[in-house]
Formats: C-alpha cells, structure tokens, sequence
C-alpha cells in the first residue's frame, strides 16, 4: 500500500500580458500556488489553487494549505470515492479545494496508468483526445475585430467569441463584417460581460439574431434578468459570472436562467464537482461550455481533461493562456488549429 510521503505548496504570480477588465475587477496579474503532493513510490501529482472573485482571498488560500497539507503526510493514499473527506476542510473554499484535490487526481491518475480524463469520466462517457476550443477576439473597431478573426480562421479556429458590451452601434458593425466574411465556415458567438439591461438585452439580441449568433454569454448581470431574458430573447443565453458556486449553479439551473452554462473548476471548487455540475446542466437538455478563471497551466490542464469527457456539443473555453505574458513550468497542451490534444492517442 502507497502513503503520502510529502505535501508542499509554492506560491506564484503570473503577469497578463495586458490589463483584462471582466465584469468586477481589472486584472492586471494571476497569483496563486503549485501545489505538489508525492507518494512513497516516488509519484508525484500536481495542483492548483488561485482565488478568483470574492469568496476565497489569497490569505485565506495560504492559510487553509498551510492548514490541510502537513495533515495529509503519512496517511494511505485516497480512493476517488474517499477524495470528498479528504477536501472537507475545504469546502467553504473553491480554490483550496481544487488545486489540493487535482493534485491527488493527478497522482492517482498517474498510479492507473490513466489520463486524467479517463479517472474523471462516467461510465457512459466516452472521452475524447481532441477538444474544441474557441477564439477569443477583444473589443475593437470593425478592422481590428475583423483583423484578429482572420488571422485565427487562417491558423485553424473555427469558433470566435466577440467580446461586446462597450457600444452597440459598433459591436453590430463588428458582428455583420465578420459573419459576412466568415459566412458558414465557422460559429460566432459573443460575450457582454452582464452589461446590459434588461430592455437593451432584449432588442440587441433581436437585432443581432438574423446574423447566426450561436449563444450570447452573460448578457445582463442578475439571474431574475437571465430568466426574463432567456423567455423573450430569439438568441440563445449563457450564464457564466453567474455560476459562482455549486450552491448558486443548482438555484440557477431552478430557476432556468440559461441555454448553456460557462463552467470554472477553480470556482466551483473542483474538477469532480464540475464534472458533477456538467451531468446535473446536460440531463436538463442544456450545454456546457468548460474554461478557467485566467489560470496557469496546471488548471488549465485540469479543465481541458474535463472537457474531453463532454458531448462534442460547443467549442471550450481554453485558450486563455494566451494572456498570461508567463505561465507556470508544465506541460499543458496549446491550442492548435482551434483544438487541444488532450492526450495522446496510440498509433497503429
């Protein structure tokens, strides 16, 4: 039988490499920790945790793996069905939780044999190694947005998401000229960042339906705005600031906010209770979309082995390290031709 030999952890901060304004915060750098865990056969497994938004704060973070970790040393290794008791202590805090629990599924992932998306899928699933990932296109003038959609089309994208929001007399400009020189080569989807109202949401997405708009992300910021929304509006929503939280995600899903959900496994505290949150939306008949909360490799690399277990239904949200200027020392697959090797397949 293996024990845990050492627990540690190693805090980071990773540039952007510009300032990205999201719906609360201007984030100007990405600060978080590695955490390593290392069984008595020398197996090592790799996490980690970077607080996002409100809930969790940095301190907090350190405090709670300065707490858990030195608990771990010595104690037989977990199964996945005894991971949940392992991460008790942290269940108030999504970050902690994640980076300590995809430190152990790494490792045990490692023991199988396994990739890490073969320990994190059902029964029924079937992963997959390739996993689309969409383009990320900034706000801009109509060249500039046009410009940035060319280059991705002719490296290989094929799903573009427009970030929209600022003024809408231009972002209509911008969606136009691209679909009309996209045409039916790719999907264009857009994200508003909740800063719209409710009325405005209402006749924008009118106005931009007849141009093959596949999901509008967080058009307006409240849930009760969501749910009017999704009734009136001939787009389809996605809720994504919204989903911050197991608790808050399963009150959503009540009260039928959204077509598709966007989810973080930083923020919902795991890869395991993502995966639980992602079976929970597609039993409803609705869609997921997977990305990260602008995290480093390592997180990243967790949340592309989540999306390999998902119906092929939408492009991923997994390019976004792509704005770090650095990034953490580990081998994440990049993004090529719009997809992630997830893992490699055996050759015949």
């Amino acid at each position: 039988m293996a024990y845990l030999a050492s627990a540690s952890w190693q805090p980071y901060t990773l540039p952007l490499r510009s300032p990205l304004r999201t719906a609360h915060h201007l984030w100007q750098q990405r600060c978080g920790a590695v955490i390593l865990v290392r069984d008595t056969d020398g197996v090592v497994g790799y996490g980690e945790s970077a607080p996002f938004g409100g809930t969790e704060s940095w301190d907090g973070m350190a405090a709670q793996l300065a707490m858990v970790l030195p608990q771990w040393v010595g104690r037989p290794l977990p199964t996945l069905e005894e991971l949940a008791t392992w991460l008790e202590p942290c269940d108030s805090t999504p970050a902690s939780r994640h980076g300590l629990e995809q430190a152990l599924l790494n490792l045990l992932a490692q023991r199988a044999g396994v990739p890490l998306a073969m320990l994190l899928a059902a029964p029924e699933d079937t992963p997959s190694s390739l996993v689309p990932v969409n383009r990320l296109v900034g706000s801009g003038n109509v060249q500039e947005t046009l410009g940035q959609v060319q280059r991705g089309f002719d490296e290989g994208d094929r799903c573009f998401k427009l970030k929209v929001g600022q003024d809408f007399a231009t972002d209509w400009q911008r969606v136009q000229r691209v679909r009309s020189w996209l045409g039916n080569r790719g999907e264009l989807r857009l994200d508003a960042n909740g800063s719209w109202s409710l009325e405005a949401a209402i006749a924008h997405c009118a106005t931009l339906s007849p141009w093959g708009i596949e999901y509008i992300e967080q058009p307006v910021a409240t849930a009760a705005d969501m749910a009017e929304l999704r009734q009136r509006a001939v787009v389809p929503v996605a809720a994504d600031e919204l989903v911050a939280s197991p608790a808050v995600l399963w009150e959503l899903l009540d009260r039928g906010v959204a077509d598709v959900y966007v989810l973080k496994p930083m923020q919902l505290g795991g890869l395991l209770r993502a995966k639980a949150a992602a079976r929970a939306i597609l039993r409803e008949g609705l869609a997921v979309v997977v990305t990260t909360a602008l995290d480093g490799a390592i997180a990243r690399h967790g949340a592309m082995h989540l999306a390999a277990t998902l119906p092929k239904t939408y492009a991923h949200g997994l390019g976004t390290g792509s704005l770090l200027a650095e990034d953490l020392a580990y081998d994440c697959p990049a993004v090529h031709r719009g997809y992630v090797e997830v893992y490699p397949t055996r050759q015949n």
